[in-house]
């Protein structure tokens, strides 16, 4: 769990804190702002003081770029870089301020690194978390004793204060960081439990909701036939043949439902609760590789499709696809293209009765790069196809 982020396991959390840091970035960059005028008399070099307020912001857009759903997970080096950044922008201040410094209680360093720090606890880990914001402790403890020591302060507590607020907000990041993703990991224990018990029970046939299965359908047949088989007097030729039907309908529904996936089973759900055809085309069984999150899209999309009347059918196709994905940039998606096999998923929903908002798939193309899906194509005309491409490692 030392690795692990909040972003890492659930990318929706990650993407939803994006905001998080342009507000808490505005904050950054204002406290420098606010601190740089309040001493303004003390500042010798004014251009040096400009330049510590823009490696603030810098650090900001680095840490906002840096988590952008077009790019990987955020990673140690870019944080790295964002807190470098933001140590830089601390000793441009106190080289603005060189010779001519009365306070340290008015050095923004401690509070902006700590700041930064803090808008990351969502992308990073708590060790992570830690190790930067010790490092950073001990690199602006030296800035601040150098400052301290010219001002004639005495220099223990001013800098103690000054640190205490970057570790206070370096602790409550990792206590974050620790505590989100040790409960993402139990829900996601507690989810996988499930799902491997339902599955056993839809394979099996007894699963309350595996009414529509094969297995189960012949089950209903099987068990009223052995019944009265048993209390029969004698068994008749046409009793034999009976037995030798449903003993091969029995065999082919069992291999039929060990090839069957949750797709097929939503597909079967919509199917029941909404009157649409769903059609799933998956020979490989690709749709038990996709993730949570790539699964939780997916059904999203096509149960908002098969509601109101929007569709009259629905197809999903899974397969492999030898050509590289791409991503044409007028959507403004921002997915790179990649080489190598990779994994297609085509839907395609068929005009209903209802009315279909183009608008509305508009705006849900832009969370596929968010669960790691390419979006190749989009044709939202009578009918809607929609097609991703992902990675099948």
């Amino acid at each position: 769990m030392n690795g692990l982020s909040v972003a890492e396991l659930d990318r929706f959390a990650g993407q939803a804190a994006r905001s998080t840091i342009l507000i808490g970035g505005m904050i950054a960059v204002l406290t420098a702002v606010g601190l740089t005028v309040a001493h303004w008399s003390e500042v010798v070099y004014p251009a040096a003081a400009a330049i510590g307020v823009l490696l603030v912001a810098a650090s900001v857009l680095l840490a906002y770029d840096g988590t952008a759903p077009h790019r990987p997970t955020f990673t140690q080096e870019r944080f790295g870089l964002v807190v470098a950044t933001a140590v830089a922008a601390a000793f441009a201040e106190y080289l603005s301020t060189i010779g001519a410094k009365v306070y340290v209680a008015n050095d923004y360093g401690p509070v902006v690194v700590g700041i930064v720090i803090l808008l990351l606890a969502p992308y990073c880990s708590w060790l992570s978390l830690v190790s930067g914001g010790l490092v950073s402790a001990f690199v602006l403890a030296f800035l601040l004793l150098g400052t301290a020591e010219r001002a004639g302060e005495f220099a223990v507590l001013p800098v103690a204060s000054a640190v205490t607020i970057l570790l206070a907000m370096t602790a409550g990041a990792a206590a974050y960081s620790w505590g989100a993703v040790s409960e993402i990991l139990e829900a996601q224990r507690e989810v996988n439990r499930a799902m491997l018990d339902h599955d056993a029970e839809v394979r099996s046939g007894v699963s309350p909701h595996s009414r529509r299965s094969p297995v189960s359908v012949l089950a209903r047949q099987v068990l009223p036939f052995l019944a009265r088989v048993m209390t029969a007097e004698r068994i008749t030729v046409a009793d034999a043949d009976r037995a030798r039907e449903l003993a091969d309908a029995l065999r082919h529904a069992l291999r039929s439902g060990f090839r069957s996936t949750w797709l097929d089973e939503l597909g079967g759900d919509l199917e029941e609760a909404h009157g649409v055809a769903v059609q799933v085309v998956d020979r490989e069984g690709a749709a038990t590789r996709l993730s949570t999150e790539q699964r939780v899209m997916v059904a999203g999309f096509l149960t908002w499709l098969s509601e109101s009347d929007r569709s009259s059918a629905l197809r999903v196709v899974l397969s492999r696809s030898d050509a590289p994905a791409t991503q044409s940039r007028d959507r403004g998606v921002g997915v790179r293209a990649r080489d190598g096999r990779v994994g297609r998923l085509v839907i395609t929903s068929f005009a209903g009765e209802g009315e279909l908002d183009r608008a509305a798939i508009e705006r849900f193309i832009p969370l596929a790069p968010v669960v790691r899906f390419e979006v190749v194509a989009v044709d939202v005309g009578e009918n809607v196809r929609v097609e991703f491409h992902y990675d099948l490692d």
